[in-house]
């Protein structure tokens, strides 16, 4: 539901260089996820999960994390770097669907 907001903050933001990039939960929903980003419009980069993606997972979704440039986890409160992976403390994910103001706060802090 809320990729048409993750979708928008990706058409605002990428010439600044922010980037999201999407995970799919299955391994093989392949087709059924090229189905869904067709009819939604999503232009930004949805990966097909591989076992390295395990190592990520939480149990919930949605499930999102912020990385820099060289790949080091930050803090989404304050944009303070936590940890490389795969040391990830729990304070950095956050758990759950957002609205676009919400995404675009933690984004704005972290850019």
């Amino acid at each position: 539901a809320e990729m048409p907001e993750l979708e928008r903050l990706y058409e605002t933001y990428k010439d600044e260089g922010f980037i999201i990039l999407g995970v799919y939960s299955d391994r093989y929903m392949e087709d059924e996820v090229d189905e869904l980003l067709v009819q939604a419009g999503i232009t930004y980069p949805i990966l097909n999960p591989v076992i390295g993606f395990d190592d990520y997972e939480t149990g919930y979704r949605p499930t999102t994390f912020f990385t820099d440039g060289n790949g080091h986890i930050l803090d989404p409160d304050s944009g303070e770097i936590l940890s490389s992976y795969p040391d990830m403390p729990d304070k950095c994910l956050l758990i759950g669907a957002k609205s676009y103001e919400q995404w675009e706060e933690i984004i704005l802090r972290l850019m």
